[in-house]
């Protein structure tokens, strides 16, 4: 199973997640964001809650069983990042563009989750603005 979060030229094309409260300016960023020849930024995909659900649910009710399958927390973190990458990825080449980015106002909620599955890309992508 490949690891989209380890692949190095995944590390400059990482999904871009926005999400906020109502109001307060992420549809405004979602057109900024599209805007830039690099990055496609869609309508809202919605799915990130019912993926995170189950990010949850396998990681707190069945991990026990998955460890017998030898499964690890990294495994799925591995597999989380890659079902979201999966369903943004048509839309991002559709647009002809090297990133997407993903602006769902309940990403918010879910920021803790998106972290841990794209955590290897995340901490790049700080290290890389930290010396901008």
């Amino acid at each position: 199973m490949k690891d989209v979060r380890n692949d190095e030229a995944n590390k400059m094309t990482a999904p871009i997640f926005v999400g906020g409260a109502a109001r307060s300016g992420t549809t405004l960023l979602r057109v900024i964001l599209d805007s830039h020849p690099n990055i496609a930024c869609g309508p809202e995909l919605k799915i990130t809650p019912y993926v995170a659900q189950m990010w949850f649910e396998l990681q707190t009710t069945f991990m026990t069983t998955l460890k017998e399958y030898h499964i690890t927390e990294e495994d799925m973190n591995s597999v989380f990042a890659g079902v979201l990458s999966a369903f943004l990825e048509k839309y991002r080449k559709a647009e002809g563009k090297p990133r997407i980015a993903e602006k769902s106002p309940s990403n918010i909620f879910f920021s803790d989750i998106l972290l841990v599955c794209f955590l290897k890309v995340r901490s790049y992508i700080s290290s890389e603005m930290a010396e901008m």
